[in-house]
């Protein structure tokens, strides 16, 4: 799975699994089936640009634990 971890922000970055890129390059990634904790936070489509590239979606809520 790819995380980004922003120390900078209040966001991590969490690709889902069913994403083109993962499949084309046999990645994995985020299943949200999975979650039981998962909620979707509003239904518009959010657009972000880093320096790297972009990220096009909707914002998710979801407990993550690491350790």
């Amino acid at each position: 799975m790819r995380v980004i971890f922003d120390t900078g922000s209040t966001n991590a970055w969490i690709l889902n699994k069913g994403l083109d890129c993962h499949r084309k390059e046999g990645r994995t990634g985020f299943e949200d089936a999975n979650s039981l904790t998962l909620k979707k936070v509003d239904n518009e489509i959010t657009k972000v640009a880093f320096g790297s590239g972009k990220l096009e979606g909707h914002f998710w809520s979801d407990e993550v634990r690491i350790g």
